[in-house]
Parts: C-alpha cells; structure tokens; sequence
C-alpha cells in the first residue's frame, strides 16, 4: 500500500520484493539509457549489411553475365568439379568464391574493383569516404562493443579516439540509409548492360 507523506508516496513491500526491487530499479534505469545507443548501432549495422549485400548481387550478377571477368587467378580442386552436377552449377560456385573472397577487401577496395574490373568506370567517389566510415564504424559495433578502434581513430582524427565509445544519435542513422541509398542509385544509374538492382532502407518519413 502507497501512503502520502507530504509530496511523496511511500510505497510498503515485503522484504524479499525490497531487495529485489533495489536491484532491479537501477538495472532497468542504466538499460533505459543505453537502449538508444544500442538500437542506433543496429540500425547502422542493419543498413550497412544490406548495401553490403546489395553490392554482392551486383557483382554475382556481373560475373554471371561476363564470367571470364574472374581472370586466371581462380583454380579449382577436382573435389569442385566433381561435386557439381552441371558447369552452370560450378560458375555459380566460382562465383560465389570470388564475391566471397572480394568482400574480405575494405569497401573501398571492393568499389575498386568494381569500376576497374566490372565495367562500373562511371561511378563517381563522390560516397566512397562515407561509405568506408561507416563499414569501420559497423566493425566498431559488431567486434568491439563500440568502441572505437585504431584503424576508424586514425583515419578520422577528429572524429573518434581510441578506446572511446561510440555514440550514435538517430540523426547519424538518418545518414547512413541517406547516403547509402544515393551510393546505392549512383550505382543502379551506371549499370552495364541496362541492368538494376535497387536497394531500398526504410527512413523516417517514408
């Protein structure tokens, strides 16, 4: 039962609900603020991981229509044609090894590739610093707890310290489907060939 003593409600518990309520409370206080911080990181990594994988299916695509685009470089073990049933079937596996194997590249070193190798020579920087910032700041979030690590504190100084956490606002993640859905139709207009992959991040507003 709650009693009012002045301006303030004194509430009676059992002794067992006490304690339990004493550490509870503040437990549910310290969630309350770190909830936001944690749902913009996901945020942030939830879009990066799909322009990530919208950039895969171009590539997959590309390769699919111009497969000697893979070069010399690719070798094959007699446990991969064997364990095929059609050539289509081991393209597809060549394939997937050099997306796999490409995407272990920093992003820019992939957007390389793309314009060096396929056909993208159109496609402007104009995103590419951004970009690289935000698959740094996603490998913050994801491997280290978002904190910020060596590699993002050293190539911007003046936004991240080593060690330090990273704090993200809803803003910040306004930003990233901003700039990653104009990376992303910055791409789908220099396409090869006429084809389109379009990528589509709900933003607020939408």
């Amino acid at each position: 039962n709650a009693e009012p003593v002045g301006d303030v409600s004194v509430l009676e518990i059992p002794e067992d609900e006490f304690h339990f309520f004493r550490a509870f409370r503040p437990g549910i206080f310290q969630l309350e603020k770190e909830l936001p911080d944690f749902l913009h990181g996901l945020g942030l990594v939830h879009a990066y991981a799909i322009f990530e994988n919208y950039v895969s299916e171009i590539i997959k695509g590309r390769l699919r229509s111009h497969p000697e685009s893979m070069g010399e470089k690719r070798q094959l073990r007699y446990g991969d044609v064997f364990g095929v049933a059609t050539k289509e079937e081991l393209i597809e596996k060549m394939i997937g090894d050099e997306v796999r194997d490409l995407l272990y590249l920093p992003i820019t070193g992939v957007l390389e590739s793309m314009r060096e190798r396929f056909g993208f020579k159109g496609l402007k920087t104009t995103y590419d610093a951004e970009t690289r910032r935000f698959s740094l700041l996603r490998n913050c979030i994801v491997h280290n707890g978002a904190i910020a690590e060596t590699r993002i504190a050293s190539e911007y100084p003046t936004q991240y310290d080593v060690g330090v956490a990273i704090k993200l606002t809803l803003d910040d993640v306004d930003h990233t489907l901003f700039t990653l859905r104009k990376f992303a139709c910055a791409i789908d207009s220099c396409m090869p060939g006429g084809e389109e992959i379009s990528l589509r991040v709900a933003s607020r507003g939408d």
